[in-house]
C-alpha cells in the first residue's frame, strides 16, 4: 500500500481558488496552511509530525531543524506524533518555546547540512542528540536505523564526548553497547530492547533456514532453545482487496518454518508497549529469562507514547 502523499495548501499561495479557511473538505496544520482532511486522516502519527515541520518550515525556511523535527526529514525512526518541532538557534543565549515550536542552544557547535533545501543537523548530530534525550528503546530505534545505513558506533561515541554536556552519558554508553544495524525495523528494534530488560537472552538477528531449497529469514532466533521470533508491523496482516493471497503465503511459510523449530513465537508494537504480551508470547514459545526483569526500562516503554500527541 502506497504511502499518502503530504501536499499542503498555503492560504496565500497559488493553491487558493476560494476561501481556503471556509472550507471544510481542508484540515488546519498551521496558521494559513491546510491539508485535505482525508489526506490527514490517512496519515500516520509520524507523517502528521512532518506536515506540521514542513508547514512550519513555509513560514521559516530558514530555520535550523534539530532532534524529532530533523529526524522526520532524514528518514528516522519516530513513535507517535512529537509533540514539538525542533529548532536550532545558536544565536540565542537561552533555549525558549514559542508555542509547539522550541529553539535550542547548544555550546557546541553542530554540523548542519541541506537536504533538498532544508537546513538540519547531520545524521551523527541527530543521532547523538536523540539518544542523549529520548526515552531508551525510541532511541534505540533512531541508532539502529543510523548504523544500518553504515554509520559505526565508535563515530557516534566520539561525536557525543565531544559534547560539552553529561546529559545522557550513560543511555549513550548502553547504545553504542547494544545498537545493531541488523534490526531491520523500529519495532524490531524496541522489541530487542523489551526481550533484553525482561532478561531473555540475547537472539541472533536475521537468521535464515533452508527447507526444501526455500530460504527464509526470521527476525529473531534462540539456538539453545530452537526458537523462532518475529515481530509483526502495523500493516503486515490487513486484509484488502489484493491480500488474500499474501496472507495464504505467510500461513504456508510459517506453517514449514514449525516443522524445523521447537517454538514459534510471534507479537506486535502493542504487545511490546504493554510489555505483557511480548512475555507471553515468549513463555508460550517456551523460552525462560536468565536475569532478573529491569522494572525501571520495561517502565520506560509503557511510557512511551504518554508524551507524545496521538490526535
Amino acid at each position: 500500500m502506497e504511502e499518502p502523499t503530504i501536499r499542503l495548501l498555503h492560504s496565500r499561495g497559488h493553491d487558493e481558488t476560494v476561501r481556503i479557511r471556509d472550507r471544510r473538505d481542508l484540515y488546519r496544520v498551521r496558521h494559513g496552511i491546510y491539508i485535505s482532511s482525508d489526506a490527514w486522516r490517512q496519515l500516520t502519527p509520524w507523517q502528521r509530525y512532518e506536515a506540521r515541520v514542513r508547514a512550519f518550515l513555509y513560514r521559516s525556511p530558514d530555520a535550523v531543524l534539530c532532534l524529532e523535527s530533523a529526524a522526520c526529514l532524514l528518514g528516522l525512526p519516530l513513535f507517535g506524533e512529537p509533540r514539538d518541532i525542533h529548532v536550532l538557534a545558536i544565536d540565542r543565549s537561552s533555549s525558549t518555546r514559542s508555542g509547539d515550536v522550541v529553539f535550542h542552544t547548544s555550546s557546541t557547535p553542530r554540523d548542519v547540512i541541506d537536504v533538498d533545501g532544508v537546513l538540519l543537523t547531520s545524521l551523527i548530530d541527530t543521532a547523538v542528540d536523540l539518544g542523549r534525550t529520548l526515552a531508551p528503546a525510541p532511541a534505540l530505534a533512531i541508532w539502529d536505523a543510523v548504523v544500518r545505513v553504515g554509520c559505526a558506533t565508535d563515530a557516534l561515541t566520539e561525536r557525543s564526548n565531544a559534547l560539552r554536556t553529561t546529559r545522557g552519558v550513560r543511555k549513550v554508553q548502553w547504545l553504542a553497547s547494544f545498537a545493531d544495524g541488523r534490526a531491520e525495523s523500529p519495532g524490531e528494534s524496541v522489541s530487542r530492547a523489551a526481550i533484553a530488560w525482561l532478561g531473555y537472552p540475547s537472539p541472533v538477528l536475521q537468521h535464515e533456514v533452508s527447507i526444501d531449497g526455500d530460504s527464509y529469514r526470521g527476525d529473531f532466533w534462540w539456538p539453545q532453545a530452537r526458537l523462532w521470533g518475529e515481530f509483526d508491523g502495523y500493516a503486515k496482516y490487513r486484509v484488502e482487496t489484493n491480500d488474500l493471497a499474501a496472507l495464504r503465503h505467510e500461513k504456508r511459510r510459517e506453517d514449514r518454518i514449525r516443522t524445523r523449530v521447537r517454538g514459534f513465537a510471534r507479537w506486535d508494537l502493542e504487545d511490546v508497549i504493554t510489555v505483557d504480551g511480548l512475555q507471553r508470547a515468549l513463555h508460550e514459545a517456551g523460552l525462560r529469562p536468565r536475569m532478573a526483569a529491569d522494572g525501571t526500562r520495561l517502565a520506560s516503554l509503557r511510557r512511551l507514547f504518554l508524551n507524545q500527541r496521538t490526535t
